[in-house]
């Protein structure tokens, strides 16, 4: 990954996205039921694609692996591309992407549509697992942009002041 292959969203995004999990309650993702870790692997993987971590996209990849998720389908993930993934899970991933695209405030007809075909539990932990995913990328991607600063290349859309609020005030 490279600088300008990072999304650089706002710290107030950071904080939002882990207000809205912290208050739908983070028990979705210690334990999931309905939804495997295959399956939440796949969803950490469509997110960190958007939104461009090195860090998620490394670690992602070896658990993804891990969970038996095919070395080929990670690559294709990686890509952007959902067709090796289970075609069960194709609505999943596409809300993941969404998500990420909207900085976690995914459209009503979105959700609604994830809700509809998961039920209420499963969509609980789809969106559990990728709010803290996205959460992560974010962190990431502000450790990744103080470090390019550091080395005197600043990302760009990229501030310090921004780096600090999410790295400081996450400490």
């Amino acid at each position: 990954m490279t600088p300008t292959s990072m999304r650089i969203h706002p710290a107030a995004t950071y904080y939002r996205i882990l207000d809205a999990l912290v208050r739908a309650g983070i028990g979705a993702l210690i334990r999931p039921r309905a939804i495997g870790k295959s399956t939440v692997e796949r969803l950490m993987l469509a997110v960190t694609q958007v939104n461009g971590c090195r860090y998620c996209s490394y670690l992602h990849t070896r658990l993804a692996l891990r969970a038996g998720v095919e070395a080929e389908e990670t690559r294709a993930l990686m890509a952007g591309d959902l067709e090796a993934a289970p075609s069960s899970e194709h609505t999943a991933l596409i809300f993941a992407q969404h998500m990420a695209d909207t900085e976690g405030q995914p459209d009503t007809e979105a959700f609604d549509r994830v809700l509809a075909e998961y039920g209420p539990e499963a969509t609980r932990e789809i969106t559990a697992s990728i709010r803290a995913i996205l959460i992560g990328n974010l962190y990431g991607i502000a450790f990744d942009s103080l470090l390019f600063r550091l080395r005197l290349r600043p990302v760009p859309g990229s501030t310090l002041w921004r780096e600090l609020a999410i790295l400081v005030g996450s400490a």
